[in-house]
């Protein structure tokens, strides 16, 4: 506590603290000794008191020592005058004969009387005067303070910060030795004079600690600290950087490895025993460093500790030395890691090897020789004489292995830490990313690491992944790869549940994603350009999990939640899972996938849907799909998929029934056997029209789009014989058609060319109702919309769907608002580029229309299911009024015969639906029927 009051007097002195000046050359002196005498002192002998009163004797001594006093503070006092950057920089020669004054014996005897007086006991009346260091030391506080702080805030403002740091720190040396030098003169010379050789060495050493000390403590407080510590901290940033390997310049790096991690001297791992060897070990350390360093970093090293002696020379090392240093270097090793290891995800990983490496070898070693420049070895010597002091056999380390290791685990964890920030990268780029997964195992091994990365990943999923504008597949892409990449992180599972349950949730939620894991399980996993269904792209990874499920074995996976008491390798679930984890074996993807509904009907439901519709497809690989679906039944089981098991067997055995009822009627002779044979086709004609039919199971197909319109009469007359060689090939059953399920190959012979496309059926008979044989040859045939309505007897959307894509193929032309012509020959106009564009677009909107499922979605037949109850809805609204929803729920559930099949929110959609086709009307909540 006395120290810090000191330290704080020493700046800012209390107002009852006084020192005398100068005493005045006039001051009268009765009793004084003559010119060239001694001051007095322990060689002089007092005169006999017999000659002296006591009282005047007593003045006379007084008179003594304020003379001497003005003596020696004369010597001492500073001239008013700045010391400056630029004063710092003359010649020492000049700075000598502008500060230094010349030494003469009164100031000396002065100062030996003065310095003999502050020992004598009270008993003399002079002793506890003002001491003369005391006095001294506050004339340097004043001089620093008036002279030379206002030019060192100057320069911090005004200047480079490099050059603001070199010039600060000159002129605080320069200061400094002009300061000493008065007192070294004079206390110093008069101690030696006054004591023998031992009391003097102590005397003056005693004297130049306290001198010391309260002049660092007077720059150190008395600086602008945050302006300076800022600028020494920039510079210190800088050329650290530059020796770490941190700057920009390839030059000033360390050596790479083969791995383009930067290492050591020579890659070794020498360091440990080198940092236990104190001296020794130094020694070795720098010599095989300073072998692969490059010249910039050597002259970067020599800078930066040639700063650090010079702050320990002027009092600014030591604790607040090392404060800027411990910020410097702890920013630097967070810049390190992110500069040289982001991004970095090459399997396997030495990362966190190389990383340890360069704190030991390159972070440990400037941090070991900047603490060494804060230290007190060499105090008296220059920046010069104590940077050899270090190079020497006397250095002691301030740092331990213990401290590198701890460096090392700070180094690990911001690594870790970066690994999380990048975790979501490295999820959707797995598996090239598989080595930053290896870095995060050193990480997490703490149950606070543990959930900073769950909880720090959790939030990145939903800000960048859980939103509508990431797509099902998208969102299932990034999962399977969480799964995988988990899987290597924690084998146990139980990041991957805390992880995976906001993913599972929200896909639960999205309404097409059994649509998309089913679509990638039917997927061709040698074909990653498959087709798109319903448009989404196929997540071919799943076709290919499923392919590894079987290589591996074959064996069904069991559901998570089952605890199986035959497996001898059962372990407990580990201390840190939660109550709801469950755990797949082997981090089973498919498994994981099916797991998120508690029912698998949805996905066999889903299963006879799409493969349905494939089935149904003209061209189609029956031999992969009995591939998938074998693959399939080991995982769901032989009567969850009998349906499409019989789905396959349909579209097998149509082929066989196609051809006998072909060659029963002749079809495949390709000959016209027609009550009216148009005129423009011949009974021989090559082009004469063939069908081929596909025949289902009704029962066992899901339900298919049945709408009907007219065909041409060539089609028609081929069905009538096919059904007939149908009912003779199957006596007991009887076709019906479904015209909106087929394809055609359509040709048509125009007068510049031929046009040949495979279409749907409602777009070959519109453009079939162009074709009039009443029409003479070279007339234009045009047709409206509501014609071709009435005499196709077809849905106008479809009318509408196949005349844009005959537009859109250049065949037909609007030359009026609905009415339409075919263009036999295509002018220079209608092939002009925009033109061709404009139709190419066209006609690819209205195929990609026209390219419905051939099965009816759910919610169709949910909604034509829920027709039947419209009635009953209808009757309780005339009868009751208007109702809330649960209440009409409540009066089907009692009044409908079995139960009301539907939930709440099925028949909210459908009333809505009557609602907008204004056969009700909705008011605060109630359903009315609208009048």
């Amino acid at each position: 506590m006395q120290s810090r009051k000191r330290i704080f007097s020493s700046v800012f002195p209390d107002s009852s603290s006084t020192f005398t000046t100068p005493t005045p050359v006039a001051t009268p002196v009765t009793s004084f000794v003559a010119p060239g005498q001694s001051f007095g002192g322990p060689q002089t002998e007092p005169p006999p008191s017999s000659t002296q009163s006591p009282s005047s004797s007593f003045i006379a001594e007084h008179v003594k020592w304020h003379r001497a006093w003005h003596t020696a503070t004369s010597f001492l006092s500073l001239p008013g005058e700045s010391i400056t950057f630029r004063t710092a920089s003359l010649d020492p020669s000049i700075l000598q004969a502008t500060w230094t004054k010349q030494l003469y014996p009164e100031a000396l005897e002065a100062t030996k009387y003065l310095l003999y007086i502050s020992k004598q006991p009270p008993s003399d009346g002079l002793s506890g005067s003002d001491d003369i260091v005391d006095w001294y030391i506050h004339e340097v506080r004043v001089h620093f303070l008036t002279f030379v702080l206002p030019e060192i805030q100057l320069v911090c403002a005004d200047q480079d910060a490099q050059e603001a740091l070199n010039n600060v720190l000159r002129i605080l040396q320069i200061a400094q030795m002009i300061y000493r030098n008065p007192l070294s003169r004079l206390v110093y010379t008069a101690f030696e004079s006054l004591y023998d050789a031992d009391t003097a060495q102590m005397e003056i050493k005693w004297v130049g600690t306290k001198f010391k000390r309260d002049l660092h403590a007077i720059i150190a407080y008395s600086l602008p600290q945050e302006e300076f510590f800022r600028i020494l901290a920039n510079v210190l940033t800088r050329e650290a950087a530059t020796i770490l390997g941190i700057a920009p310049d390839d030059s000033t790096r360390a050596p790479k490895n083969g791995d383009g991690m930067y290492l050591g001297a020579e890659g070794d791992m020498e360091t440990k025993e080198d940092l236990r060897t104190d001296a020794v070990g130094a020694r070795r350390l720098k010599k095989n460093f300073e072998e692969s360093e490059s010249q910039s970093t050597i002259e970067a090293r020599r800078r930066v500790l040639d700063i650090g002696y010079r702050l320990q020379e002027v009092g600014l090392g030591g604790v607040r030395g090392e404060r800027v240093l411990a910020e410097v270097m702890n920013k630097l090793m967070t810049e390190y890691i992110t500069i040289k290891f982001a991004a970095q995800w090459q399997s396997p990983s030495n990362v966190t090897a190389c990383l340890k490496t360069w704190m030991e070898d390159q972070f440990g070693r400037l941090v070991v020789e900047m603490l060494g420049c804060f230290t007190d070895k060499g105090e008296n010597a220059t920046g010069i004489e104590r940077r050899q002091l270090n190079e020497g056999d006397e250095l002691e380390l301030r740092v331990t292995f213990e401290d590198i290791e701890k460096w090392s685990e700070m180094g690990v964890g911001r690594l870790g830490r970066l690994r999380i920030s990048e975790l979501f990268e490295i999820v959707v780029d797995w598996d090239s990313s598989m080595g930053a997964v290896e870095d995060l195992k050193s990480y997490t091994t703490t149950p606070q690491t543990r959930s900073y990365l769950t909880g720090s990943f959790s939030s990145a999923l939903s800000q960048r992944l859980l939103h509508p504008g990431a797509s099902t597949k998208e969102i299932l892409q990034v999962y399977i790869s969480l799964i995988r990449a988990f899987s290597l992180l924690d084998p146990k599972g139980v990041l991957l549940d805390r992880i995976s349950r906001p993913i599972r949730r929200y896909l639960k939620e999205r309404e097409d994603t059994v649509k998309v894991i089913v679509a990638g399980l039917l997927a061709d996993a040698d074909d990653e350009t498959s087709d798109n269904i319903s448009g989404s792209e196929v997540l071919v990874e799943l076709a290919v999990e499923l392919d590894k499920a079987n290589e591996a074995g074959g064996q069904e996976i069991s559901d998570v939640g089952e605890l199986d008491w035959d497996d001898m390798q059962w372990v407990p679930d580990p201390v840190d899972a939660g109550p709801e984890y469950r755990k797949s074996k082997a981090s089973d993807v498919i498994g994981s996938l099916i797991s998120l509904y508690d029912s698998r009907d949805v996905f066999v439901k889903e299963f006879q849907n799409i493969m349905g519709d494939r089935l149904l497809k003209k061209d189609f690989d029956f031999d992969k799909q009995i591939r998938v679906l074998e693959l399939l039944k080991i995982r769901f089981g032989e009567s969850a998929l009998q349906a499409c098991e019989v789905m396959l067997r349909d579209v097998l055995d149509s082929k066989r029934v196609d051809a006998v009822i072909r060659a029963d009627q002749n079809l495949h002779l390709n000959k016209l056997h027609l009550s009216k044979p148009a005129t423009h086709l011949s009974p021989q004609t090559p082009h004469a029209p063939e069908l081929h039919a596909k025949i289902l199971s009704r029962l066992f197909w899901p339900s298919l789009h049945e709408e009907t319109f007219a065909v041409p009469l060539e089609i028609s007359e081929l069905q009538e014989r096919y059904e007939r060689g149908f009912e003779t090939l199957k006596q007991s059953r009887k076709l019906t058609w479904l015209p909106a399920l087929g394809q055609v190959i359509v040709e048509l012979d125009l007068q510049d060319r031929v046009v040949t496309e495979e279409v749907q059926t409602w777009q070959a008979s519109v453009i079939y109702a162009f074709q009039d044989p009443d029409v003479s040859e070279g007339a234009e045939v045009k047709r409206t919309v509501t014609e071709l309505v009435a005499q196709l007897n077809m849905a106008e959307s479809l009318v509408r769907n196949a005349l844009t894509f005959w537009v859109g193929k250049l065949v037909l032309k609007e030359v009026q608002k609905d009415t339409f012509n075919v263009l036999e020959t295509l002018d220079q106009d209608e092939t002009g580029k925009d033109i061709v564009e404009a139709a190419v677009a066209a006609a690819a909107e209205a195929g990609a229309s026209s390219a419905v499922t051939a099965l009816r979605s759910n919610e169709e037949v949910q909604m034509e299911n829920m027709k039947v109850y419209w009635q009953f809805i209808v009757g309780m609204l005339t009868n009751q009024g208007a109702m809330p929803l649960q209440g009409i729920v409540m009066m089907l559930k009692m009044a409908v015969p079995g139960g009301f099949p539907f939930s709440t929110e099925e028949l909210r959609e459908f009333l809505n639906l009557m609602v907008n086709d204004g056969k009700l009307e909705v008011s605060g909540g109630n359903y009315k029927i609208k009048h």
